[in-house]
């Protein structure tokens, strides 16, 4: 319950920020990339989801699709195509205060995807019912948890893994626009200068 209240006010605050968006980008970029999306969930994620009466798959399905249609106003057209939403979390790697090791848990979330034989245009995402620690880009470690966590412009170079915390039910897709943006090389979160759009387009470009 303690951890679900700090995972409660991290959402809200992440809705408060996400709540304004910036003017949308000129050019397109992401025609005709195709993000394969597997989605994962634990079994405190799930414990959460049924105690607020939420159907986990079509609600987290629900969260790829609006994040498509948000990245689309930032003229990002790439397409999400969901191959499965799923309990698993045998990859997890956690402290012994039940809190989520970032770092070695993407690392075993992308040799799982290695070893199933995933393209590269592959991101495996686990949607958190713990505290994920990690330091995001170059900042201090965070003594609160991350929102989200993810390897950094991986995309179409090799599987890549994102670790999401987000509130059941509430369709804020802050924390999956920010670790999508991360695996795709942006610097920014979820809104995009010129240098990320830059750097977005050219890793895509490795994805034709």
């Amino acid at each position: 319950m303690r951890t679900f209240c700090s995972i409660t006010l991290l959402a809200i605050l992440q809705y408060m920020v996400f709540a304004v968006a910036e003017g949308q980008q000129t050019n397109t970029i992401g025609d005709g990339v195709v993000v394969n999306a597997s989605i994962f969930f634990d079994n405190r994620y799930y414990n959460a989801s049924v105690t607020r009466k939420v159907d986990v798959t079509n609600d987290l399905r629900n969260v790829v699709k609006l994040a498509q249609e948000y990245l689309l106003t930032k003229s990002i057209k790439v397409n999400f195509s969901v191959l499965t939403v799923q309990n698993r979390s045998d990859y997890l790697e956690l402290y012994e205060n039940n809190t989520i090791n970032g770092q070695v848990t993407l690392q075993k979330m992308t040799k799982l995807a290695e070893s199933l034989q995933a393209p590269n245009n592959s991101i495996y995402y686990h949607f958190a019912g713990y505290v994920i620690y990690g330091k995001l880009d170059q900042l201090d470690w965070n003594p609160y948890g991350v929102s989200d966590i993810a390897t950094n412009g991986t995309f179409c170079h090799s599987p890549s893994a994102a670790i999401i915390q987000y509130f059941p039910g509430s369709s804020n897709i802050r924390a999956f626009v920010s670790a999508t943006a991360h695996i795709f090389g942006a610097k920014g979160r979820t809104h995009f200068d010129t240098e990320d759009i830059k750097t977005m387009n050219e890793t895509f470009a490795k994805c034709k």
